[in-house]
């Protein structure tokens, strides 16, 4: 554990991490964020490469928000994070680092904070309500005038998450 935000983001193969009690896997289209005093541990070959950016949580914009701690990367982050390696080198310059860091804070930014499925930010009202129901998918897609199948599609590809383990965290952080 650590006293800092981490960004755990994939440039080559696969880590397994754990965070908590929550394991999964870091890959070509799926991040993680591990906050700060989280016990976690991961495993990966010594081939595999990733970018590992840690934010201090003062005046953080993460404070404010519940991240997952699994998450689809968007596309336009998966497109930069190569660019990214590449900027950055063996020995990346100030100005290299300052610029990847700017990118890297507004595409998360972008990605977090300016969801781009209003209808989707509906159902987790309405699941954050509804929280301490019985898990209900029928319920929330007719709230959101979506079949089950299109909110569950929908709502994993923007929350990196299934809409049951989402309602059973959400149990979890309750208790």
């Amino acid at each position: 554990s650590h006293e800092f935000y981490q960004w755990v983001l994939p440039l080559k193969g696969e880590l397994a991490l754990e965070i908590e009690s929550q394991a999964d896997l870091v890959s070509s289209s799926r991040g993680a964020l591990i906050l700060p005093e989280q016990r976690h541990c991961f495993a990966s070959d010594n081939s595999n490469l990733f970018l590992v950016f840690d934010v201090t949580p003062e005046k953080s914009w993460i404070n404010h928000l519940t991240i997952p701690s699994f998450w689809t990367l968007s596309t336009t982050l998966q497109k930069f994070l190569p660019f990214a390696r590449d900027l950055l080198g063996s020995q990346p310059d100030l100005t290299s680092y300052s610029l990847v860091t700017e990118v890297m804070h507004k595409l998360l930014l972008q990605q977090f904070l300016n969801p781009s499925d209003p209808v989707i930010l509906k159902a987790v009202h309405w699941i954050d309500k509804h929280f301490a129901d019985p898990i209900n998918i029928k319920s929330s897609a007719y709230h959101c005038c979506l079949s089950s199948s299109q909110l569950q599609r929908r709502f994993k590809q923007m929350m990196g998450q299934s809409i049951g383990e989402y309602w059973r965290k959400k149990r979890l952080h309750q208790a």
